[in-house]
């Protein structure tokens, strides 16, 4: 990514007033990023893993005593979010395993995996208040995202406020998954291959959040952003630029965290 997409970027984090900005395989300047923000009166500051493993970075406009890492893995890295006066937040940002190198017999496997890596991350951090966000790889219907000892994630609120469902004997906590209303758009990626089925059109970029968290995530604002300013992130066929940008068009979304007292 060049100085000017950087600036662009720079655009979109402060126009939408992004808190916490998540990236994967990303190829940008870090330190340009986050000197062009601050010449925007914008501080950004980058949260480093002390053994960083998963490629992903993020960035925030909280220092790091309050952004703090709790584990970096391969395929994610997780973060403690502790704003003063607010509740604690655990934050998983993922990159899981691509379809083209992982069949979906793999990808079932390997979410099940990572579904006890986040059951042992909350226990723990002592929490269930925890957001998964990136690329699944996965659109959210597929059934590593949907079976109970994969992510167990639902598109209705009013059942992942169940908190668990009980299958063959044991109890399994769901996700709430509003990504699957982003399946009314085109999607976050395109990829078109010689296949008997395919979807072309996918949402593998996503994010699910425990029942604890539902009533501070706003629905509403959960978008596929498309353009940054007066600047087109697709081509005029309406596919992700991605010579120029990104294979992936970003999401965006917000949670308002609930204070310590509410």
């Amino acid at each position: 990514m060049g100085q000017r997409n950087v600036r662009l970027l720079a655009e979109l984090i402060q126009v939408n007033k992004v808190a916490i900005a998540i990236f994967s395989e990303s190829e940008f300047n870090t330190r340009l990023l986050a000197s062009t923000l601050s010449n925007r009166g914008y501080k950004f500051f980058r949260s480093k893993s002390p053994v960083p493993k998963s490629g992903i970075e993020i960035f925030s406009v909280y220092p790091g005593n309050i952004v703090t890492p709790v584990s970096d893995e391969r395929h994610f890295t997780a973060r403690n979010i502790n704003i003063p006066g607010h509740q604690e937040l655990l934050i998983i940002a993922a990159h899981l395993h691509s379809k083209l190198y992982k069949n979906n017999q793999d990808q079932e496997q390997l979410t099940r995996a990572f579904s006890e890596q986040i059951r042992n991350l909350e226990l723990a951090q002592s929490t269930k208040r925890t957001v998964i966000i990136g690329d699944m790889n996965m659109n959210p219907f597929e059934d590593a995202l949907c079976a109970s000892d994969g992510l167990n994630g639902v598109r209705n609120k009013s059942i992942a406020k169940l908190v668990r469902r009980k299958y063959q004997g044991k109890y399994y906590e769901y996700f709430y998954n509003p990504s699957w209303r982003l399946l009314q758009n085109d999607g976050t990626y395109y990829y078109e291959a010689n296949h008997i089925t395919e979807h072309r059109w996918n949402v593998f970029d996503q994010i699910l959040i425990r029942p604890d968290l539902i009533d501070e995530f706003d629905d509403k604002e959960l978008k596929i952003l498309t353009t940054i300013g007066s600047h087109s992130l697709t081509k005029t066929n309406g596919k992700p630029d991605k010579n120029t940008y990104s294979d992936h068009l970003p999401l965006i979304a917000t949670l308002r965290i609930r204070k310590i007292h509410d």
